[in-house]
């Protein structure tokens, strides 16, 4: 099996709980890394309880198929408090770094993972700020995450809307 040049791996692969997440980080990465037209792999495990039963099949599956340089986690902190899997999210990514950890150093070497992702991180998403984030255009365009002129940052005034939920 040929190695995947460097340059030619996606940067992000995500493994998510939905629908909304995994239609919308294509959108997002893009605007993110300034390049668009790549694929960005990602799977949806179909609800929290998916993810964390599956998590290391689903991380074989991505990491086998597309050699991300990168995965990304998310589960809902709605979910981890609902199905009190933790108590807490300390101890939930705790719980999942240990489980990434093992199947890390079980398949680090196995040839067809290779080449071996640089980082798998978990996110605990906070849904009540989700689509605040994603609006706040001005935190992103200055924080270089999206590449937007100054005209182009009038959306209204939707992160004062929902200011109420903080």
């Amino acid at each position: 099996m040929s190695e995947v040049p460097y340059f030619q791996r996606p940067p992000f692969g995500f493994i998510v709980e939905g629908t909304g997440e995994y239609l919308a980080y294509p959108s997002i990465v893009a605007r993110i890394v300034k390049e668009s037209g790549f694929n960005i792999p990602r799977v949806n495990a179909g609800g929290f309880a998916q993810v964390v039963h599956h998590l290391e099949e689903h991380l074989s599956d991505i990491v086998a198929t597309y050699k991300p340089l990168s995965i990304l986690i998310t589960v809902d902190l709605i979910d981890v408090l609902y199905n009190k899997t933790a108590r807490d999210c300390s101890e939930l990514i705790s719980i999942l770094h240990g489980r990434i950890g093992a199947w890390s150093r079980a398949n680090e070497h196995v040839v067809k993972f290779q080449p071996f992702p640089e980082q798998i991180s978990v996110v605990i998403q906070i849904q009540k700020f989700e689509p605040w984030i994603i609006a706040d255009k001005f935190g992103l365009r200055d924080g270089g995450f999206i590449n937007l002129p100054e005209g182009e940052c009038d959306w209204g005034g939707y992160p004062d809307e929902v200011g109420h939920l903080v």
